[in-house]
């Protein structure tokens, strides 16, 4: 090149191609992010949701909101199984820390205080934990069987149902 000349540019089609890979590698950095920290779309899997969420519907789970609030009776949460980190369930909020739950069968008592009743079997919620358990009790795997959920396997709350398009709503509370 001579003193004077200037750089030769690209052909306009590879400006083009150059500008759509940036905006999509842009694109996908914010979308990993989003689904990292933000907010991720889970799909029921099973029947012990049921009626409230059907298997084959999604959700979008906030993965973030809850982490800055604070989890409450009624929240359906997704969470990492435990003794199997790589299964996921959802399940509805029952006891919180510090209460005892009760149970016998598929009914299920909160208490304030300790346990009554010599038939029933009872747990307390301790700190940084919770009971869960399906809204199809009787078909539901849940805290009954594998205990209490520790707060750090949450994933996030279910806040938005996603599909079918006919079911599209919030998310049951």
């Amino acid at each position: 090149m001579n003193a004077g000349e200037s750089p030769r540019r690209l052909p306009r089609r590879w400006r083009r191609l150059l500008r759509l890979l940036r905006s999509a590698a842009v694109g996908a950095g914010v979308g990993w992010v989003l689904f990292s920290y933000v907010a991720q779309v889970f799909r029921i899997e099973g029947e012990s949701m049921s009626p409230s969420l059907r298997p084959g519907e999604r959700v979008v789970v906030d993965k973030l909101g809850f982490r800055l609030g604070t989890i409450e009776r009624g929240d359906v949460l997704v969470f990492r199984l435990p003794g199997d980190e790589q299964a996921t369930m959802v399940k509805r909020v029952v006891g919180l820390p510090g209460e005892t739950v009760q149970f016998e069968g598929n009914e299920i008592t909160v208490m304030p205080s300790a346990p009554m009743g010599p038939e029933a079997r009872s747990v307390f919620v301790e700190d940084g934990h919770f009971f869960v358990a399906g809204d199809n009790r009787p078909r539901s795997s849940d805290s009954r069987r594998f205990g209490l959920l520790a707060e750090d396997a949450v994933i996030g709350r279910a806040v938005f149902r996603v599909a079918p398009p006919g079911r599209i709503r919030p998310a049951p509370q």
